[in-house]
């Protein structure tokens, strides 16, 4: 007669199972009680923004054939007046880059009232909402009539760009 050998381990895994699909059966209806529906709604709306300016082209202009022209000239300041205006619901700060590019003449650059600088000005403003800002830009020849000499048939390149950001 062959006696047959109880497994102990499968045993065992079969009785953890049964408990375990017992315990899932008695906990599975605690939390159905927790869940909730809920609906809701929001809108938004995206402020209005435009700024515009009565001398640039995409940020960017030669100034010297926007009305400079010939009037710089050694020992000389000349100016020029651009506006830029906030049509936006918006407050916006206003950068605003004035660039010797090519470094041939001695040019000085001023917004306003500052102190000239030689090669680049770099000024910010800050414009509410559906204002207007009118801005002088003075260039200066930095050189007497005797030293331009040097400068003979040497061009540049004055370059302003404007780069506004949303404040608020």
């Amino acid at each position: 007669m062959v006696k047959k050998q109880l497994n102990i381990p499968m045993c065992l895994a079969f009785v953890l199972l049964c408990l375990t699909l017992i315990s899932m059966h008695f906990t599975s209806g605690l939390y159905a009680k927790y869940v909730s529906k809920g609906t809701g709604m929001d809108s938004a709306r995206v402020a209005k923004f435009d700024v515009n300016d009565s001398m640039l082209v995409h940020g960017e202009s030669v100034l010297l054939s926007k009305g400079f022209g010939t009037s710089i000239r050694p020992g000389t300041d000349s100016g020029v007046s651009f506006v830029i205006d906030n049509n936006s619901e918006v407050t916006v700060q206003c950068f605003i880059t004035v660039t010797n590019k090519y470094k041939n003449l001695p040019l000085l650059f001023s917004l306003g009232t500052d102190s000239p600088v030689e090669e680049t000005l770099e000024d910010s403003v800050i414009l509410e909402s559906n204002t207007t800002g009118t801005y002088q830009l003075n260039i200066g020849w930095n050189c007497s009539t005797e030293e331009a000499v040097e400068y003979i048939k040497k061009v540049d390149l004055v370059v302003i760009t404007v780069r506004i950001e949303q404040v608020d």
